[in-house]
């Protein structure tokens, strides 16, 4: 188990070869049109809390890991004041019920909440473990660093005895999962290990057993496991989520049996698979998927298919051109997408920032 979040360092914590403004490909106009959207929407407290239905929280962290992606930090950049207004809202909210002291982000008992909290702090903390990373001032670097101590807390005191997490933390006096929470949760915790704050490896370890038991035999991870639950359903597995656990844990690919199954239950999954993409809009599972798909090694992944060829989703260059292709006709003049589920344009515009700008950001122990 060690071994599989030492791997993970690399993707998250390395020295970045990065500088602002990189790609200088035919996607570059697409990407500072779409910058320059996204900090027109930031509010005056910090926050991108317009139109997302209570998830502020997430919202915020993804649009600043977007400029984040781009090469901007606290102190350097273009967009260095936005990325200090959102890290001063984080430094802000504080939670009016003491059982959530540690929780990141908006007041679930606030207004404008929203009552899936968990999943949202998870995003918060690899928001946050990230700005650590890139930090040097003394006075911020010990202000994230208590952000996430406490948000690591938090987090543990959270956990299902199963060893997932849901929508709220069990402190609410449930034991209930659900596994987008759970792959949020466990990707910020990972991001703080990585970025030098302690996180129990017995926390850790349990998580990943959880998952173990949440696939099924055709490798997908299925939506949720209750501690009842003997075996996963077959017929119940979920491409996003199974692609979550891979970007979480694999590295330069699979390192286990367990994401091998991962890895070819994705190659068969439809909404994964970039050929039809305007059936299967959703950004979010190629949000995480891109980075699979970009770390993988063709020679490893080869052995996976003995039989027959390389999914075509699977191979970087063509994965690349036909979401990117696929994301430049759909951005809007004014340089948003629209809206494709609850959290709205700009946690829509943050994702595909993201994706658009990953090869930018990239560790370069792993840089291509």
């Amino acid at each position: 188990m060690r071994m599989l979040f030492t791997l993970f360092l690399c993707l998250t914590c390395a020295p970045l070869v990065r500088a602002q403004g990189a790609r200088a490909d035919k996607y570059r106009p697409m990407i500072d049109k779409a910058l320059h959207w996204l900090v027109q929407q930031q509010e005056a407290d910090g926050s991108w809390s317009k139109d997302n239905n209570g998830f502020a929280t997430a919202t915020t962290a993804f649009a600043g890991m977007a400029l984040m992606a781009d090469g901007h930090t606290l102190s350097t950049g273009k967009y260095a004041p936005h990325l200090r207004q959102a890290f001063f809202w984080f430094l802000a909210q504080r939670p009016k019920d003491a059982r959530h002291r540690g929780l990141l982000g908006n007041d679930p008992n606030g207004p404008g909440s929203s009552f899936c909290y968990m999943p949202q702090h998870g995003v918060a903390m690899s928001f946050l473990a990230k700005l650590y990373g890139e930090t040097e001032d003394k006075k911020e670097r010990t202000a994230l660093r208590d952000l996430l101590r406490n948000g690591v807390a938090f987090s543990v005191k959270g956990q299902a005895a199963t060893g997932g997490w849901f929508y709220t933390s069990t402190i609410e006096g449930h034991n209930a999962t659900e596994n987008v929470a759970t792959m949020l949760v466990l990707q910020g915790l990972i991001d703080a290990r990585n970025a030098g704050i302690p996180v129990p490896t017995e926390t850790l370890r349990r998580a990943y057993t959880y998952l173990q038991g949440c696939t099924t035999p055709k490798g997908g991870i299925v939506y949720s496991a209750g501690p009842e639950s003997k075996r996963p359903l077959v017929g119940g597995e979920r491409p996003t989520i199974t692609a979550m656990a891979l970007a979480a844990y694999s590295g330069n690919g699979p390192q286990d049996e367990t994401q091998r199954r991962w890895l070819k239950f994705c190659a068969g999954a439809n909404p994964l698979n970039v050929t039809d993409l305007k059936r299967y809009p959703d950004f979010l599972p190629h949000y995480y998927f891109s980075k699979v798909v970009y770390h993988l090694d063709e020679k490893a992944t080869r052995a996976l298919f003995p039989d027959k060829k390389i999914p075509q989703h699977l191979i970087w260059a063509k994965y690349r051109t036909a979401l990117f292709d696929y994301l430049q006709s759909e951005q809007t003049k004014d340089g948003h997408w629209p809206a494709q589920w609850t959290p709205g344009r700009i946690f829509n515009a943050s994702l595909a920032l993201n994706i658009l700008l990953y090869e930018n950001s990239v560790p370069f122990q792993l840089s291509r």
